[in-house]
């Protein structure tokens, strides 16, 4: 366990938070694999150059990361406004296969900026549980709060 620095761990963790990105989501935007941001997060590993680069790369305060001094973020970008990473093709096929078909199974319609954010919202869970297929339950448990 990383002695030094231990709010480091849950400065990466808020930084994440702020793009409301799951942890492989955030590890892929910043060049690293899921396992080690877990262990980033954990205060069980520490972050190397390549990583704290990809962060500055997102918008994020290197000195606040490591120390906590200064804002969480840079300036010249928001957590917010902070460049989506890609998106896995298959899975955004795979959540859109299974929202069109409870959306015809329903009869629902939905806000097309609604229809964004639960796609969005589901392919970052999918990518959480790594790859597992949404199901049509979730996904109209889901629907049933946008529409």
């Amino acid at each position: 366990m990383v002695q030094q620095n231990s709010d480091l761990g849950q400065r990466l963790k808020l930084a994440r938070e702020s793009l409301n990105y799951a942890q492989k989501r955030m590890a892929e935007a910043v060049g690293g694999k899921l396992r080690s941001w877990q262990e980033y997060e954990a205060n069980e590993k520490m972050p190397g150059s390549a990583i704290i680069t990809g962060l500055v790369k997102l918008g994020f305060n290197a000195n606040w990361l490591l120390t906590g001094d200064g804002e969480m973020c840079l300036n010249t970008l928001s957590p917010g406004s902070a460049p989506d990473g890609p998106i896995d093709r298959a899975v955004l096929r795979d959540v859109v296969e299974v929202l069109e078909e409870v959306l015809k199974e329903t009869g629902r319609v939905v806000a097309p900026a609604n229809k964004a954010e639960l796609i969005l919202l589901l392919c970052d869970e999918i990518t959480e549980q790594e790859g597992k297929r949404p199901g049509k339950e979730s996904v109209a448990r889901l629907l049933r709060l946008v529409s």
